[in-house]
């Protein structure tokens, strides 16, 4: 855009001057041209010329550390060659077709660096260049093939490696294009899983139980196509309740593809934040809900009658086993007061029932509420 607006800018200055002929200027125009590229960004069917493009332009500081490489390399190898050409060639016994050779190849430093880029880059079949090296001496020759050897086999390998992997790291940073890719890939994911559906249900109702999904999940087909998809079907019925989110034994379509797609993989960011979400939720529920019946175990507390100070000593003698009530509690009274300075406590020595002979301790009140013999004993 902003060269774009800077050639119009020109454009307007130009025609603007007067007495100028400027004419050739008319072709600035052409640039407008370069609006269309914006259709790269939008339109899906160039979505790989944009990706092309778009490594061409993060690889440009790559490209010339490369090439500083490349060239630094070729420079130390030419100054070689090039001071052994020339010693060769100030020698008296050199032929006129070698001289010419020499000439052609090594007449200067320049002329060697071409040489030696072209040697590696097709431009020319560097065994007429080491037929010539040979012919000054041997150790050219061998320096010769090992700079063939690093430059072919090593340097210009890894320079196309570190190209491929900067236009990677820029395809998987630039979001529009992860998105598009992540689109297609859904829409695949999503055209198999129908696939898959259709084979498992085999009546036709658009739905399936766990009766069938048992059945097809024996087929090593289906099987396969789960893996491809990435999700572990190891488990069958725990997959199929995960489907399953109603709880009513079947799944349609639309369940089953949406549940498939999200069981895919491990677990990700966002299935671990609305998990802690959910269980938030919840703590909250099961909190106020606490709240709530604490109130309530309140609210009743408080219309309940106070307790009983005393103990009432009807309720106690119902309690014993084998008192006569009916004569024992009519001469007890079911007074509930506590005891005052009147009833003071007495202890004494009965016979039990069973032996006349054995006793037992028992403790009494004297004064008006005196318990009889009979019951100071089963007390």
């Amino acid at each position: 855009d902003a060269v774009v607006v800077f050639l119009s800018l020109v454009e307007e200055v130009a025609f603007a001057g007067g007495g100028v002929d400027l004419k050739y200027l008319r072709l600035v125009r052409l640039f407008r041209l370069v609006r269309t590229f914006r259709m790269v960004r939008t339109l899906p069917m160039f979505m790989t010329l944009r990706t092309m493009l778009n490594a061409i332009m993060n690889s440009v500081r790559s490209f010339l550390w490369a090439m500083v490489l490349v060239w630094f390399t070729m420079f130390m190898f030419a100054v070689a060659f090039a001071q052994g050409a020339t010693q060769h060639a100030q020698s008296s016994n050199v032929a006129d077709s070698d001289m010419d050779v020499l000439r052609s190849y090594f007449s200067s430093l320049g002329m060697t660096l071409l040489t030696l880029f072209m040697c590696v880059t097709g431009g020319v079949n560097w065994w007429e260049v080491i037929s010539v090296l040979l012919n000054i001496n041997a150790v050219f020759g061998l320096l010769f093939a090992f700079y063939i050897s690093l430059m072919v086999l090593a340097l210009l390998n890894i320079v196309t490696g570190i190209f491929v992997n900067d236009a990677l790291e820029f395809a998987q940073l630039d979001r529009d294009l992860m998105a598009r890719f992540e689109m297609d890939r859904r829409q695949v994911d999503m055209e198999k899983l129908g696939n898959i559906f259709a084979t498992v249900d085999v009546s036709n109702t658009g739905k399936i139980n766990l009766e069938e999904f048992l059945v097809h999940m024996d087929s090593s087909e289906v099987k396969a196509l789960f893996k491809v998809l990435g999700l572990d079907v190891s488990d069958v019925f725990s997959f199929f309740d995960a489907l399953d989110v109603g709880g009513r034994g079947e799944v349609n379509l639309e369940e089953f593809v949406m549940g498939c797609l999200n069981l895919r993989g491990s677990a990700k960011t966002l299935d671990m934040a609305t998990l802690m979400r959910e269980n938030k939720r919840a703590a909250q529920r099961l909190d106020i809900h606490a709240k709530r019946l604490e109130q309530q175990l309140r609210a009743v507390e408080q219309r309940l009658p106070p307790p009983v100070s005393s103990t009432n000593t009807s309720d106690l003698a119902r309690r014993t086993s084998g008192v006569d009530h009916d004569r024992d509690v009519q001469q007890f009274s079911v007074r509930r007061e506590p005891l005052h300075v009147g009833h003071t406590p007495s202890f004494t020595t009965l016979a039990t029932d069973e032996d006349p002979d054995t006793r037992e301790d028992c403790i009494g009140l004297d004064g008006p509420f005196a318990l009889s013999s009979t019951t100071r004993r089963k007390l």
